[in-house]
């Protein structure tokens, strides 16, 4: 019909554009998530290297050095602070050793090392590591003033340098200093720094072990577990980028090559505290103000309070990835999930709309063959119940005379009171079927008696039909276990079948023989005939109730399209089967299968209550 395919196809154009904004709308969401994921790991790194940078500023702080501790003047301050910070004892354990190279010493007193019993610097030697430091001189690398006055962070060593001024008193900018009788300008090309003598270096070395093994695992625990996954972190060098002093676990398999977020372990103050959306310092850009060319105050302040911690000639980076490869896996694994669960419910909900529209279709079509079945039926019992009044009524106003014509009426009347009999007891069985209520005691049946009796009952329709028997029936068969009358019946269908249906072809065979079939022995009787045959269309629904095909239609043969569907349900009962074979124009042939007597799981004889159910 017109209106289920129209209303399916609208239905499919709905859900289609439900399809398409569900997709975008994915899309959108996917990106924005993965904007949002890459923005809080951003976060997390900067707040990571905030904590690590804390830590740093805090150590640098305790050992700021200053001139006056140098010439032994005044050491209070110091010992102040280290005693404070020794009482922690992780503070103890960040810290290996601490350094100063006194340049005004004599020579061979020059290199001093911190006693961490005293707190004070005795004489020692410096390991080979921190003379290499020194010789580099990180504090004259390029950076501006900032380089000259602040901690600058080395990652070969590991740990953190620190050059030590003494500030000139009286010295102002534009002047001679007391007591110096050169301009400022001149003196600057000798000490780097104007108004101030470079007297010696301070040197921290970090503990590496503890640093790896305890500060970064906490700050990955602290600052990386996001909204419970725990990103894969790595920190390496940046003077070999290739081997990683730290990793938060197994690298990982299948990894894009560039990580979700990096970032410098150390940086300067200014480029941690720029602005969002601020660029960074250009070439010909004007460098920031120098806080040794303020006032005298401000420059003193710059070079004995804490300073800054900067990167050196070698810094450590910080890498975070997600387990899943990258952010952008991640996502589009979750959109690919989000995504089949859309459209799986699409799915669901078109193949359920399909469903129901097939269910009215089919609901429509079994109404429209109950109606034909009910004009039918009308049809045919109001035929046999019309000739048997007629001949009643002729019987009983003695219009028949002689024993030969009241013989044949009586034939009349019995043969039409037997079709009546069979089509009510095909409607019987049917609501018996339906209702789940059939009964059959099944036992072991002769079925050579069974095929002959039901041989002998339709041989004048045989006749009449002028159709000729051919019986094939092997007399040594098994015999069967079935119901008498079911499997009557179903054969008395097959033979009426092809006497109705055959006629024109002239010919009926029915065989019976031993067949192998489903891991057991059967009996299979074979209707054939060479009548008009069935389509293959038709063919695939000749069992299903109510259903007749088209050419039986279109010859004007009478039936009510329950036969063929009652003996399949009757044969199934039984634990057999009925198969059927045909071709347009050249017969058809129709097999019964029932199980042999000798069937182990069966008993010698069974009484079952078996369920007949109706095709849809």
């Amino acid at each position: 019909m017109v209106w289920p395919a129209t209303a399916m196809a609208g239905v499919a154009g709905i859900l289609g554009v439900l399809a398409v904004l569900q997709y975008r709308w994915t899309m959108q969401i996917s990106d924005d998530e993965h904007e949002r994921m890459r923005t809080q790991l951003r976060t997390a790194i900067g707040q990571f290297r905030q904590d690590f940078y804390r830590e740093m500023v805090t150590a640098s702080a305790v050992f700021q050095v200053d001139a006056e501790l140098l010439s032994g003047h005044d050491s209070t301050r110091f010992d102040a602070r280290y005693a404070e910070w020794s009482h922690n004892p992780a503070n103890l354990e960040l810290v290996t050793n601490v350094y100063i190279w006194d340049m005004r010493a004599a020579e061979g007193h020059q290199e001093l090392k911190l006693d961490r019993q005293s707190g004070a610097f005795v004489g020692g030697t410096f390991p080979a590591e921190v003379k290499k430091v020194l010789k580099s001189a990180p504090w004259r690398a390029p950076g501006g003033t900032l380089r000259r006055i602040a901690w600058s962070f080395d990652a070969t060593l590991p740990g953190m340098v620190r050059p030590v001024y003494r500030f000139r008193p009286g010295w102002s900018s534009g002047t001679e200093e007391a007591g110096g009788g050169r301009p400022a300008r001149e003196r600057s090309q000798e000490d780097g720094v104007p108004g101030a003598e470079l007297v010696g270096v301070t040197v921290i070395e970090l503990n590496s072990s503890f640093v790896v093994h305890q500060v970064f695992p906490a700050l990955v625990q602290r600052h990386l577990n996001l909204s419970g996954t725990t990103y894969h972190v790595s920190i390496f060098s940046t003077v070999d980028p290739a081997h990683p002093i730290f990793e938060s676990g197994p690298a990982l398999a299948h990894t894009d090559d560039k990580p979700d977020a990096e970032m410098s372990l150390v940086e300067s103050p200014f480029v941690q505290n720029r602005a969002p959306g601020q660029r960074p310092r250009q070439p010909g850009d004007p460098p920031p103000p120098d806080p040794l060319r303020q006032s005298p105050v401000l420059r003193r302040y710059a070079m004995t309070s804490p300073a800054a911690l900067i990167p050196g000639r070698s810094n450590w980076r910080v890498a975070a990835q997600h387990p899943a490869g990258s952010l952008k896996a991640a996502v589009d694994t979750t959109r690919r999930a989000n995504l089949m669960m859309s459209f799986g419910a699409l799915m669901i909900l078109f193949g359920s709309s399909s469903l129901l529209f097939a269910a009215i279709h089919r609901t429509r079509a079994l109404a429209k063959m109950q109606m034909e079945f009910v004009a039918g039926v009308s049809h045919e019992l109001r035929t046999p119940v019309s000739v048997i009044c007629s001949a009643a009524d002729n019987l009983a106003e003695g219009v028949v005379e002689g024993k030969a014509q009241v013989q044949n009426y009586g034939q009349l009347i019995r043969g039409e009171a037997r079709r009546l009999a069979s089509m009510v007891e095909q409607i019987l069985l049917f609501s018996a079927g339906k209702q789940n209520t059939a009964r059959y005691n099944l036992q072991p049946l002769d079925i050579v008696s069974v095929i002959d009796g039901v041989l002998r009952d339709h041989a004048p329709g045989i006749a009449s039909a002028g159709m000729t028997l051919e019986r094939a029936i092997d007399p040594e068969l098994p015999h069967v276990m079935g119901d008498g009358g079911a499997v009557a019946r179903c054969l008395e269908n097959l033979v009426s079948n092809a006497v109705k249906y055959g006629a024109e072809g002239g010919w009926m065979r029915v065989s019976a023989s031993s067949a192998g079939g489903r891991n057991r022995p059967e009996v299979a009787i074979k209707v054939e005939d060479h009548g008009m045959g069935i389509a293959s269309s038709d063919l695939r629904r000749i069992f299903e109730p109510f259903y007749r095909g088209k050419s039986a239609q279109d010859s004007q043969i009478h039936g009510t399209g329950l036969g063929l569907s009652l003996a399949r349900k009757l044969a199934h009962a039984m634990r057999g089967d009925i198969l059927a074979e045909s071709e347009p124009g050249k017969g058809s042939r129709f097999t019964l299968t029932l199980p042999a007597a000798e069937m182990p799981l069966m008993s010698e004889q069974e009484s079952v209550n078996e369920p007949v159910h109706t095709a849809d």
